[in-house]
């Protein structure tokens, strides 16, 4: 019975381990922090109802359509970004092409042109402001990934 020697490389192991770990923290750190959601709470006083549209589905398979509430939508825009589209009756919430919430108007926000030029604005530049922590928080992301790799 012969004894070998095995020989490990220190520096490698330590290196791997740091990589694991930094890969660990950026999973936990991938998520966005809590955007901005003002203007998307005031659009929602002015609905009457929130239908969710899933996404994603299979080809030959049908999409689930549902009602929503209203926490539902807020949740899911506090962590992602989401674009938007308006109608003459809804506004259309879209998150990763997708996942789509139709924001039914209730019948006193139907056509009203001066409220619906208001909520465009709103939504418009809570757009920018959430655009802009996002972008933020992915500095933070590979600054912490960069020096971390040093």
């Amino acid at each position: 019975m012969q004894n070998t020697a095995q020989i490990f490389d220190l520096n490698a192991k330590r290196i791997e381990k740091q990589a694991e770990q930094t890969v660990s923290q950026l999973l936990v750190n991938m998520d966005l922090p809590n955007l901005s959601c003002d203007a998307l709470k005031s659009v929602l006083t002015m609905t009457q109802s929130i239908v969710y549209i899933s996404g994603g589905v299979e080809y030959g398979e049908p999409r689930v359509v549902r009602q929503a509430e209203p926490e539902q939508l807020i949740y899911a825009a506090s962590n992602q970004l989401f674009q938007y589209e308006m109608f003459d009756d809804r506004i259309r919430v879209t998150f990763d092409g997708e996942y789509t919430y139709d924001l039914y108007l209730d019948e006193h926000h139907i056509g009203d042109l001066n409220i619906l030029a208001l909520v465009k604005s709103a939504l418009d530049t809570e757009s920018e402001v959430r655009s802009t922590q996002n972008q933020i928080h992915q500095r933070k992301l590979m600054a912490g990934f960069e020096a971390s790799m040093f």
